[in-house]
């Protein structure tokens, strides 16, 4: 699953949820990047990878982003399934579906912010040390 943020983004943090089927497993990798072209983001490194995720319970895999460049894209990438013949779900291809529900990117705050934080509570410190 490609996912396009829209514009370039330097962010924090992935993070993957899902529920999956019970009975069965998932595995995947996780890519950023500012390319849209599956074969170009999967020959990056991964941000993250996770062998086996089982089904049929929640679940959420957060992933740090160890660049400051900014990205576009984000692929959840599906590399291992083991699905539940007698659920009758992945059927004979050996696929279970891909089954995260939710994947949030958390963008980077701006420098701006933490001058304007830093600013107040500097104000805030010098305001209450001046009151006698």
């Amino acid at each position: 699953m490609l996912i396009d943020l829209g514009g370039l983004y330097t962010v924090d943090d992935v993070t993957i949820e899902g529920v999956g089927n019970p009975g069965n497993s998932i595995g995947f990798s996780v890519y950023v990047g500012t390319s849209s072209d599956l074969a170009t983001l999967e020959a990056g490194t991964p941000i993250g990878t996770v062998p086996s995720q089982l089904g049929g319970t929640p679940w959420t895999d957060g992933f740090s982003v160890s660049t400051s460049s900014p990205i576009q894209y984000v692929l959840y990438d599906v590399t291992t399934s083991n699905p539940n013949p007698t659920v009758g779900l992945g059927g004979s291809d050996g696929l279970d579906d891909a089954y995260a529900s939710t994947i949030l990117v958390d963008e980077a705050p701006e420098m701006g912010t933490f001058g304007l934080m830093a600013a107040g509570l500097l104000a805030w410190g010098f305001i209450r040390h001046s009151r006698p």
